[in-house]
Parts: C-alpha cells; sequence; structure tokens
C-alpha cells in the first residue's frame, strides 16, 4: 500500500477492501432497525385489546348448520344405514362441501362442526369419522361466500395458543374475516388418555383464560413481545402476518352452563352456547339473562346467545312425529351408551345434563333406566340439542319462542337428512321467519 492509503482491517484483524467496507455499510443500512421488544403484563383476562368484534346482525334470530362434519351427525340411530350416502356418510367432503354450500347460499349465517378423536362405536360407527374442523375451514373458504366458519379446539390437546393464533389469522384472511373459534375448557377421561394429559381437570378454566389471552396478544400487537403466565411461557414472540381479517378479532364461543364457564365466556367470547332442558326451557331464559347481567356488570362485555336444535319437521305435525319414531325405535344402544357413559364420566363434575352421582348406582341398571328415558333419547337424537318437531308452521313457531321467550339470538340446527334439512329451510322456515321479523 501506499502512504496515500488508509489501511482498515475488520474485526479479527485481516485487511478489508475498501469496496467491501461501502458494501458492508450500505447493507447496514438497508436491514430494518430492531423492533421495541417488550414483557406483556396481561396473562389473564378479562382482555379485549380493541374490543370485541362487531356483534349486530340485520336478523334478529341468527341460523346455523351444526354436526355436519362427523359420521350419523348427531343421530345415533339405525335409521342412517337406510341411505348412508345421506344420512350417514355425508361427511365425506364432496358430499360435505356441497352440504355447507348450500347451506350458504340458502342464507345460513354460520356452520359449526363438531371436533373428535374418537367415535362411539355402535353398530353405525357413531362418530368413527370425521373432518377436522380447523383444516376444513380454509377449504370451505373457498366453496362459500358469506358463512361464518367455526373450527374448535380442546384444551387438552396441547396444542399452543402461538399455533392457533397463527392458524386463525391465516384462516380468517382467506376467508376474508369468516372465521371464529369455538374454545372447549373441559375433556372427556378418553381424552386426557389419547393426549397423555395430566393436568388437574378443575384448572381447566384458568388454562383457556391464558391460552385466549396469549391468542389475543398476537392478534393485536404490532411489535415483538414476551409472555409469562403460569401455563404458557413464550419468548421474542414474532409478528410474522397475516392477522385476522376481521378487526379487531375474530368471534369466540364458549359452552357449557357452570360458572366456570359463564365466568370464562364473559371475560373473553362473544357467543355463549347454551345447554338446554326441554322440560323447563323457562330455565334457558334464566340463565340467559343472569349471564346478560353478569358479563356486563363484572366484565362490560356483550354476549350473544346460541342454542344447538335437532329439527324434525315434515309437511304436517303427524309427519314429523312418525319420522321421530322411527329414529327412536332404531336407537343404537351401543353407541347411545357409549355417548353416555362419556357424560358420567366426566374427570369432575358432569356440567348441565346429567348428575354425576348416577354413575355410582349403574349395578345392573341400563343407563336409560339410570338417567332418564327423555335424557337418554336427547343424547342418542341430537346428541343433547334442543328437539323441535312439526310442521313447518309449528317449527317457525317454536323458533320465534327460543328467540322471544327464551333470549336466544342464534340456533345451530341438525337433521337426520342434513341436506333436505337445509332445502326445507330454505323454502319453508326462511320464509316464515322473515315474516315473523326474526329474519331481514
Amino acid at each position: 500500500m501506499t502512504s496515500e492509503t488508509t489501511e482498515t482491517r475488520s474485526p479479527e484483524g485481516a485487511e478489508q477492501p475498501e469496496e467491501e467496507i461501502t458494501q458492508t455499510v450500505a447493507l447496514q443500512t438497508l436491514q430494518p432497525q430492531r423492533k421495541f421488544h417488550q414483557k406483556v403484563a396481561i396473562t389473564r383476562g378479562p382482555f379485549d385489546p380493541g374490543g370485541q368484534p362487531d356483534l349486530e346482525s340485520p336478523h334478529r334470530l341468527l341460523v346455523g348448520l351444526w354436526g355436519w362434519n362427523a359420521s350419523c351427525g348427531t343421530v345415533a340411530s339405525r335409521a342412517v344405514l337406510e341411505d348412508r350416502d345421506r344420512f350417514r356418510d355425508y361427511w365425506q367432503w364432496p358430499r360435505a362441501s356441497a352440504l355447507v354450500e348450500s347451506a350458504d347460499r340458502a342464507g345460513f349465517d354460520f356452520e359449526l362442526p363438531f371436533e373428535r378423536r374418537f367415535g362411539y362405536a355402535g353398530e353405525i360407527g357413531f362418530h368413527e369419522d370425521s373432518l377436522d374442523s380447523l383444516t376444513t375451514a380454509p377449504a370451505l373458504a373457498q366453496v362459500t361466500e358469506n358463512l361464518t366458519l367455526f373450527s374448535s379446539i380442546h384444551m387438552n390437546e396441547h396444542a399452543h395458543p402461538l399455533h392457533i393464533a397463527r392458524f386463525g389469522g391465516n384462516f380468517d384472511h382467506v376467508s376474508n374475516g369468516r372465521w371464529g373459534l369455538n374454545i372447549v375448557p373441559g375433556w372427556s377421561r378418553r381424552d386426557a388418555e389419547v393426549f397423555g394429559l395430566d393436568t388437574d381437570y378443575s384448572l381447566r378454566y384458568e388454562i383457556a383464560d391464558e391460552f385466549v389471552t396469549l391468542m389475543k396478544h398476537w392478534w393485536s400487537l404490532t411489535t415483538p413481545f414476551e409472555f409469562e403466565g403460569e401455563y404458557f411461557k413464550s419468548t421474542r414472540v414474532g409478528m410474522v402476518g397475516p392477522r385476522p381479517t376481521r378487526q379487531p378479532r375474530p368471534i369466540l364461543i364458549c359452552g357449557d352452563a357452570s360458572e366456570g364457564a359463564v365466568d370464562f365466556a364473559a371475560k373473553h367470547c362473544d357467543w355463549l352456547l347454551c345447554n338446554a332442558s326441554e322440560d323447563d326451557l323457562s330455565l334457558l331464559a334464566e340463565h340467559v339473562e343472569r349471564t346478560r347481567v353478569y358479563a356486563a356488570h363484572n366484565y362490560g362485555r356483550r354476549l350473544k346467545m346460541l342454542v344447538q336444535v335437532f329439527v324434525t319437521m315434515a309437511e304436517t305435525a303427524e309427519s314429523a312425529q312418525a319420522e321421530y319414531d322411527e329414529l327412536v325405535a332404531a336407537i343404537d344402544s351401543t353407541a347411545a351408551d357409549n355417548i353416555v357413559r362419556e357424560a358420567l364420566e366426566q374427570p369432575g363434575e358432569a356440567e348441565g345434563l346429567l348428575d354425576t352421582a348416577i354413575a355410582d348406582r349403574l349395578g345392573d341398571a341400563s343407563l336409560e333406566e339410570l338417567v332418564g328415558t327423555a335424557n337418554y333419547r336427547k343424547l342418542a337424537i341430537g346428541f343433547g340439542g334442543i328437539h323441535l318437531m312439526g310442521s313447518f308452521d309449528d317449527v317457525a313457531e317454536q323458533l320465534r319462542d327460543l328467540a322471544d321467550d327464551h333470549m336466544q339470538d342464534a340456533v345451530a340446527l341438525s337433521f337426520l337428512d342434513p341436506m333436505k334439512g337445509v332445502h326445507e329451510v330454505e323454502d319453508e322456515l326462511m320464509p316464515r321467519l322473515k315474516k315473523m321479523g326474526l329474519r331481514a
């Protein structure tokens, strides 16, 4: 080198040509500055950055399609074997996608699927096959235009909140803001065995509280963050999008009637899936009123109410009754007993429908005798949903009662023959509901 040349060395001491210095400076200039890294203080709810999503609708009663994605749907009866394609196997994608697309065209507002990890056996193979509710959501987005597409997540699956937040942001993006999530804090004993779950069942709502809080942080924050809760810990959480299209976040649902479920829904969710007994629907209205007051008074939040319904309808009430009687006469007792047994064998208290003390009185008695015929049939036909039955006029009136007298904002409908049911809702129920002022 000449005396006029400035000598520059790299950090390692080796000589570095001037042109490389220039390139390095240029690259450093182009690199984005590291974003501020923060540790979030909130790890439990109530937590709703940006508030709740818009829950307004032109319809007084929202209508959804329920249980379309599992074999036999909500009917544990050998009647489903009379036409397997129509009654049992409509969960298969070609039929399922056509069914949900038809519901979209018929004016349904949402679809609500099952999330199954095992079935209930029996001659009919009840729920032995099902489409996964998470991975089918973006596929359904491509064949529908207006439906809100719900997925479900169970707290027993050891899924991380950031997985679901990331998936949900993507699903909401590809559906143009039409994705929502049903959060299931509870689990059965068999679920626990499948996933090696050893968590105290009494902590399920605390775990769900942190789970959803962390999801909401990811959906709302624009800078990297750390989250240190009791059950979930995440450091240097990246900000790769897309974030949800619906702002400030997707709609969240939770079910059950226990105090823990109501408190969790009031803190975090937008819809509460109500358990209901047909023996005294007045209790449903009382539950709704208490829950709405609780959410507003304690957390300043709104909750919409949703109930699951199994519909048997025909031109005449007599025809509908005959169809229902055929379903009951052909109940697959093996599958139905397994459904009831699961409800009785919850790790903790059974909530809403059955008394766990019954489990101690099994002996030689049948499960139907122990839980009562009404409860047994409700689980076998309709998977625990309210039964609506009669002529088209009758069913429309019953839906009006649910909306007016029992303060329900939405109904999720299931049928023996879902495609026929969707067409009858479009042709028969929607015009009647519109005349009643329940639909715009």
